[in-house]
């Protein structure tokens, strides 16, 4: 009997924190990782860009998958954010292939190759001249086993839908530049295996 009360205790406690949690608009908000706040996407704005989408030029395709992910734990808060993973390949040969790990039900979802929640609107840094109703998404990128320094590497998402087909314009860039590498020791890698540049993918 002790132990159901317990349990039962613990459970309306568990309760009572969770609905006194602060919920904020993930888009738009000035205020940014308080504790105890649950940054919600209250206007849908990452569902647009959940799927699989492809792009192809010849012999050359690159496959991106993204996923929303509900309330992910950030250190002292939460917040609603995509996760994703993608496959690159050259001539019929997978140069690199990250989709496998979103089988993975990581707790830091920074051990994701793509993840953010960084949503840019009008007149915001990186979106200067869009629309009121244009939104992008500004997503950090990582490769395994290679990690550049001096190199921070984004994706930016933009849906740029075309005659009734469902697209999304893909800018890879690096937020970084200079080196910080011994000059005596040649780095092992100086750019990653998907190159830099923009990409139009097609809803699959």
């Amino acid at each position: 009997m002790r132990k159901i009360i317990l349990c039962t205790l613990l459970l309306i406690g568990s309760t009572l924190s969770a609905s006194a949690q602060q919920i904020e608009p993930l888009y738009d908000n000035p205020d940014y990782a308080v504790p105890n706040t649950y940054y919600k996407d209250l206007y849908n704005d990452l569902d647009p860009f959940v799927g699989t989408w492809m792009y192809t030029n010849g012999n050359t395709s690159l496959t991106i998958t993204l996923q929303k992910k509900i309330r992910a734990s950030r250190r002292n808060f939460f917040e609603d954010m995509l996760i994703g993973g993608y496959k690159y390949v050259v001539n019929g040969t997978t140069v690199v292939n990250t989709l496998p790990l979103l089988n993975n039900n990581y707790t830091n979802p920074i051990y994701y190759s793509l993840h953010g929640s960084c949503i840019l609107g009008q007149n915001s840094l990186g979106c200067i001249g869009c629309g009121p109703e244009t939104r992008r998404l500004y997503l950090s990128f990582d490769e395994p086993n290679r990690d550049i320094l001096m190199m921070g590497p984004r994706m930016i998402f933009e849906r740029v839908d075309e005659g009734g087909v469902q697209k999304v314009k893909v800018v890879f860039k690096t937020t970084m530049t200079g080196s910080r590498e011994d000059p005596n020791h040649e780095p092992e890698f100086s750019d990653y295996s998907v190159p830099f540049g923009t990409y139009v993918l097609t809803r699959q």
